[in-house]
């Protein structure tokens, strides 16, 4: 499943969040405070920040004294992200379905972050395994995503513009991509298991959300973010055109009354609904030199993969050349079996909730043939055609 429906959304939304970055961060400063305490952010650690829009948290993941790295799916966020913080790598691309450590190499990361990023997946499961596979072992994800009682994030200052609509736009359904996508604690707890996350903790967190800026009364602030939401854009495409310029503008005359109306000591703001959701990366199994060399060897002398494929070289330590029947080469790291014995292995250990599973005597040369498919022919990452046979 493909993010391309978000794409388009959040192409067309970006000119504007990235416009008022400042009336959204007032007003999500609560949410952004959460993320940032829960994922005990400092010095050291590198941090990829899921859905980085304009840079709020990335900043302060720079601040803090991380190696920070943005991605978002649109163009025009990402631009505005490095932008305002230069110290930080950014990404364009979609954290669903993007190799992040290949596009950004190093090690991996200790810390994924977002907030208000991850409601959009087509596919959840598949995005949170593809970020966990991005992550260290014993990594920690902290996230914070609307929840399921939310109302009037989607709807105050919208009420008056809505009744105007024969047929107004429902609001965000929960559990579909979108700003509900990850509304459900059951859903996120089903998500974050699935994707092979441990630990995984979903706290309630109400914050206020206001949005004054350098002293206004948040009025004009709101109305933007309002009109810029589900029944904002509705309303403005029905109504604009058939009520002209005066009529639109008596309207949103209206709108702002009925903001006037709600207005807490001087200023609109409400409180909002999240959830703040941490979850741990499976810390490492490390397995010995010698078991990772066995398991090659048996696999591919056990049948399982030797009819179409053998050992041409291998030093014993560093890599194995691997030469399909059909001539084309295969280099491998043998680190890459490694990880994918060390990941297998720690989803066992999850799966039993063992924390200390071992690999002890003989290798199984069913075992081996399982490694070296998830680790080497699955999950991860081989190069191949004629120049890796050069190496």
């Amino acid at each position: 499943m493909s993010n391309d429906v978000t794409r388009a959304e959040w192409t067309g939304k970006a000119e504007l969040w990235v416009r008022h970055e400042r009336i959204y961060d007032a007003a999500f400063a609560a949410f952004t405070r959460a993320v940032i305490d829960a994922a005990e952010l400092g010095p050291g650690l590198r941090v990829l920040d899921v859905g980085c829009g304009a840079g709020t948290v990335l900043e302060r993941a720079v601040a803090a004294g991380a190696d920070a790295v943005g991605i978002d799916l649109s163009p025009q966020m990402a631009a505005a992200a490095h932008a305002r913080v230069p110290g930080a790598d950014v990404l364009t691309a979609d954290a669903q379905t993007a190799p992040v450590l290949q596009l950004a190499p190093g090690v991996p990361f200790d810390r994924i972050v977002s907030r208000f990023g991850v409601m959009f997946f087509a596919d959840p499961v598949a995005a949170f395994t593809n970020l966990r596979a991005a992550a260290a072992p014993g990594a920690r994800l902290a996230f914070v995503s609307w929840r399921d009682d939310e109302d009037e994030m989607f709807r105050h200052g919208t009420r008056r513009l809505a009744a105007r609509l024969d047929d107004p736009p429902e609001p965000p359904r929960v559990g579909q991509p979108g700003p509900l996508g990850l509304a459900g604690e059951d859903h996120i707890r089903t998500v974050l298991a699935d994707s092979g996350w441990t630990d995984i903790r979903v706290e309630p967190v109400d914050g206020t959300c206001d949005f004054s800026v350098d002293g206004s009364d948040g009025v004009e602030e709101r109305l933007t973010v309002a009109l810029a939401g589900r029944i904002g854009q509705a309303a403005r495409e029905r109504l604009e055109p058939t009520l002209g310029p005066d009529g639109w503008r008596a309207a949103l005359d209206d709108a702002r009354a009925e903001l006037r109306a709600t207005l807490v000591d001087g200023t609109v703001r409400f409180v909002s609904r999240t959830w703040l959701v941490t979850a741990a990366n499976p810390a490492a199994v490390t397995v010995p030199d010698e078991v990772v060399h066995a398991v090659l060897r048996a696999a591919i002398e056990s049948g399982g993969v030797a009819g179409w494929a053998d050992i041409e070289h291998w030093d014993g330590h560093g890599h194995a050349d691997i030469v399909e029947c059909g001539g084309s080469g295969h280099v491998v790291d043998v680190g890459v079996v490694r990880r994918g014995f060390e990941v297998l292995l720690a989803d066992t250990a999850r799966d039993r909730n063992d924390r200390d599973v071992t690999v002890a005597g003989d290798v199984d040369e069913d075992l081996a043939d399982t490694v070296v498919q998830f680790g080497l022919f699955g999950r991860l990452v081989y190069s191949t055609g004629p120049e890796a046979r050069g190496r």
